[in-house]
């Protein structure tokens, strides 16, 4: 999943929702699709609700909670690291392909000031910043370019 996809609402109840909507009146819109077998998601959640039960649904979203806080540690610590070496075409060679990726991802979002490219956009981008030549300019995707110096890079949107 790209971590660009919030969904802020996921550990509230259909019901709570609802009853929110009318306490502040909003007006309250049901998708049609969700009530339709043809898609996988609705066959999925019906064959689910008559397997959990509710004190597994209360673990799960504790265990959503919890998922979300790493990764709001994950980012801050990201964003920490990013900060020092952004740019560092040396550093990013040196250290761990995984974490090269989740800073180096991390780190166009942040220059281009969009979202975070795909894992193998990133893959691409990394492999070009530990070889590309001095000059070089990296079609990365979704209109963002790396500019590679001798020992940098610098993502720009074109």
């Amino acid at each position: 999943a790209r971590t660009g996809i919030r969904r802020p609402l996921i550990s509230f109840t259909k019901t709570q929702l609802y009853d929110y909507a009318l306490q502040h009146r909003l007006e309250w819109v049901e998708d049609a699709t969700n009530a339709s077998d043809l898609y996988q998601r609705n066959r999925v959640r019906k064959s689910l609700k008559s397997v959990i039960s509710q004190r597994v649904v209360v673990r799960l979203l504790q265990l959503r909670a919890r998922q979300l806080a790493l990764r709001k540690d994950i980012e801050r610590e990201t964003e920490r690291i990013t900060l020092r070496n952004s740019g560092s075409r040396y550093f990013l060679s040196q250290i761990d392909d995984d974490v090269a990726l989740e800073l180096l991802a991390s780190d166009i979002a942040r220059q281009t000031g969009g979202l975070r490219p795909t894992r193998l956009r990133t893959q691409r981008a990394l492999l070009a910043i530990k070889t590309a030549r001095l000059g070089a300019k990296i079609d990365v995707g979704d209109g963002v370019q790396l500019e590679i110096t001798s020992r940098t890079y610098c993502a720009k949107v074109v």
